[in-house]
């Protein structure tokens, strides 16, 4: 338990270090004045209540509130506007959902993400709970409805007026085809105002303002060396004891699936990287007390692991990164274990089966282009356990491994 507990302190502590850099951009503050500077790019999921600016990279950060700005931006990446809007508040989570179709409006002060700008401004805002839609509309800021909720017959039922909306106010050549196709996401709505912006403008300069947000898939195939030995409990019969083999070296390969989250300067992402390792060892116990005082146990272990983690970045420049990652592992250990005493020529089987066992690891590297180096620990990692007259025999397996990685796209 200490050795998982010193894991994670280390894990919160490398993972929390702040990695996002100040990028030319502006502000306007209450009395209309624009100021051009620096503002600390975070990439923002949530969108923002406050921003750090400076004037120069060698000054002192300066922060500047929501009270502070009505609008800010970030040359070539985002630009957010101040707005008291009325937000529908309910909470989209499936367990919680209300019987009712009617939103729940609360009346706030934010800075709305411009996605679009034209005829009709396409906003978006964002925070732990919910995410919302915005649109201009007579020279007003709406949000566009959007609910699911329990209907009558127990079932989930959906609240689209978004699309009623938008047919409404902001159509081009009556697209009703286009409106009913719609989903209420980012990717759906940005086309579709720029696509209306421009069919009502008559030309095609209406563009997106702010970066879309998309996932991004990365695939790298994986070489690994590494040092393995297997720790071994046995607490009762001739040969209890702890033991430790010796370490020893072995090749090993894997592939690496990431998905970038886009947000946060694409910093996180989510990983799946399976490998497999094979363990043949022996060792030799020796116990003079006993009549048979010599054995020598036989383990040939093949472990596949299935790792599901989390990663961050640390960007040096454009084509470098230090990261690190902490993942949990589920492993399919196929475990045969024997002993053998030479005084009575007596083989004994101990383990000859599948074993499910898990696990966690640590790996911290650096990348440069599509080449990669990571150095990976995991935790001990159970490939059979048995209990013998109410004792636990343990037998798991120490693996450090330097994994050297190509990424194919």
């Amino acid at each position: 338990m200490k050795i998982k507990l010193s894991y994670l302190l280390f894990l919160t502590a490398f993972l929390s270090f702040a990695q996002n850099k100040f990028e030319p951009g502006y502000y306007i503050d209450n009395s209309g004045i624009k100021t051009e500077c620096l503002i600390k790019n975070y990439d923002w999921k949530n969108n923002p209540t406050s921003i750090e600016t400076k004037n120069t990279s060698d000054d002192k950060t300066i922060t500047k509130t929501i009270e502070e700005i009505q609008e800010f931006g970030i040359i070539n990446k985002s630009k957010f506007v101040k707005a008291t809007v009325k937000v529908d508040e309910s909470s989209p989570n499936l367990i919680t959902l209300t019987n009712s179709p009617s939103p729940k409006f609360i009346e706030k002060t934010v800075l709305l993400k411009i996605l679009v700008e034209g005829k009709s401004n396409l906003y978006y805002f964002e925070s732990e709970d919910y995410d919302r839609f915005f649109y201009t509309v007579n020279n007003k800021i709406e949000q566009l409805v959007y609910k699911q909720y329990n209907n009558s017959e127990g079932n989930i039922s959906t609240n689209d007026a978004f699309k009623q909306q938008l047919f409404v106010n902001f159509k081009c050549n009556n697209d009703q085809k286009s409106i009913i196709a719609l989903k209420y996401n980012n990717n759906d709505l940005v086309d579709y105002f720029i696509k209306t912006n421009n069919c009502i403008s008559g030309n095609t300069e209406t563009k997106a303002i702010s970066e879309k947000r998309k996932f991004e898939t990365n695939f790298k195939v994986n070489f690994l060396l590494n040092s393995i030995n297997s720790t071994i409990i046995i607490p009762n019969g001739n040969i209890s004891g702890n033991y430790e083999t010796d370490k020893r070296n072995a090749v090993s390969f894997g592939f690496e699936v990431e998905v970038l989250l886009p947000y946060n300067n694409k910093n996180w992402s989510f990983i799946f990287d399976p490998s497999y390792i094979q363990n043949k060892e022996s060792l030799k116990i020796y116990k003079p007390q006993f009549i048979n005082p010599d054995e020598t146990l036989f383990n040939d272990i093949f472990t596949l692991r299935l790792p599901l983690g989390l990663r961050r970045y640390f960007k040096m420049n454009k084509i470098s990164s230090l990261f690190a990652n902490a993942s949990f592992s589920i492993n399919a250990n196929k475990a045969n274990i024997h002993t053998y005493n030479p005084f009575n020529n007596t083989t004994i089987v101990i383990a000859d089966e599948m074993y499910l066992s898990s696990n966690f690891a640590l790996g911290a590297g650096y990348q440069y282009k599509k080449y990669s180096a990571e150095i990976k620990f995991n935790t001990k990692t159970p490939y059979y356990s048995v209990l013998v007259s109410d004792k636990e025999h343990k037998y798991s397996l120490n693996q450090i491994s330097l994994k050297l990685g190509y990424k194919l796209f």
